[in-house]
């Protein structure tokens, strides 16, 4: 299965990464900063978006089996 995860490396979202890698999925993991995205598995295909933007969210979607948005807002917003 292919699954994109908006916000993916929060408290939360992160292990719906590692979830989803340990039963073998494919994973596209989003977030709006590259840095922090790194961080993550390097099996995970990694992709810069936000999921505020309509254009990013139909990229990033368009063909995945699955999406996941475990977002927030920003701070003091």
């Amino acid at each position: 299965m292919r699954i994109t995860v908006f916000g993916a490396v929060g408290n939360i979202s992160s292990r719906v990464v590692n979830e989803a890698l340990s039963r073998g999925h494919e994973v596209t993991a989003v977030s709006r900063e590259l840095s922090r995205l790194n961080e993550l598995d390097p099996r995970v295909k990694i992709a810069v978006g936000d999921i505020n933007n309509v254009e990013d969210v139909n990229e990033l979607t368009t063909g995945q089996d699955f999406v996941v948005s475990a977002t927030r807002p920003p701070q003091g917003q």
